[in-house]
């Protein structure tokens, strides 16, 4: 299901643009060759990195996306095993998760084999996910969370959902209190999912939040066996996300750091 069309998915592209930016631009310099791996439509995205000089690009599957982007006189790859362009930098923003989701391994590591690919050697591949780590339940890895009572409905149907789809293991509402309980895995899963609202539960209720380290691994599997990787990584704190959350939950600051970024840089070894 396609949801690039969704008021929600929209405003919340404009609204990560700098988030974005901050994770992307450490890399960039004129003249580099930039590939937006997964990039859906931020006009405003673009244009901050043509006018530092910066070469851009496009990747995305979606049909739509691949409209608005040539629309907007933007250059679209569509074809990664052709390699004709080699890249400085890759950037796959909130797009490792959607891989693992709905990808099989083999699938998934073809197409991170042929993105490597046509990254130079000493380019680097820039990763900005979600970076939600999965603990054991118990006791002390369960947490409470109340929310709007006006939402009940809705933070049902996407926890029911979840739960149908494997996302989550376990959770509970109790509806005296308007308080919905989970390991602290799950009640993050919960949290970002339901800020999509109801129009995209169908198609974000099959995606996993998922840990960097998944990400790494894949990149690791992924690239030639003459290269090596050497990787830099931090946490994002993206406060556009807060009055999402609170529109839902009665909390005042963000439950964790929103993605991380993964910076892996792709270096010949020397025999």
């Amino acid at each position: 299901m396609d949801n690039h069309l969704n008021t929600t998915y929209q405003e919340r592209m404009n609204q990560t643009v700098q988030a974005k930016l901050h994770a992307v631009l450490p890399y960039l310099e004129p003249g580099m060759k930039l590939l937006d791996f997964g990039s859906g439509f931020s006009p405003e995205f673009i244009h901050q990195i043509e006018k530092r000089g910066v070469i851009y690009h496009a990747y995305d599957i979606s049909p739509t996306v691949n409209r608005q982007l040539i629309a907007n006189g933007t250059t679209c790859i569509t074809d990664l095993t052709d390699k004709v362009e080699y890249y400085d930098v890759i950037f796959a923003s909130s797009v490792f998760h959607e891989l693992i989701s709905y990808k099989t391994e083999s699938e998934y590591t073809t197409i991170v084999r042929n993105l490597m690919d046509t990254l130079k050697q000493y380019g680097k591949i820039v990763i900005r996910d979600w970076d939600f780590t999965k603990q054991q339940d118990n006791e002390l890895t369960r947490k409470s969370v109340p929310f709007r009572m006006e939402k009940l409905v809705e933070i049902r149907k996407w926890c029911d959902a979840l739960m149908k789809n494997n996302i989550i293991q376990w959770f509970e509402i109790d509806t005296s209190k308007y308080v919905v309980t989970a390991t602290e895995f799950d009640m993050l899963q919960i949290m970002f999912h339901v800020t999509w609202g109801v129009d995209a539960l169908e198609r974000e209720s099959r995606e996993t939040y998922t840990s960097m380290i998944t990400a790494f691994n894949i990149v690791k599997e992924a690239i030639e066996p003459d290269t090596v990787v050497y990787d830099d990584s931090c946490n994002e704190y993206d406060e556009t996300y807060l009055p999402h959350l609170q529109k839902y939950f009665l909390i005042d600051e963000l439950p964790q750091h929103t993605k991380s970024i993964l910076t892996l840089m792709k270096i010949p070894k020397f025999r």
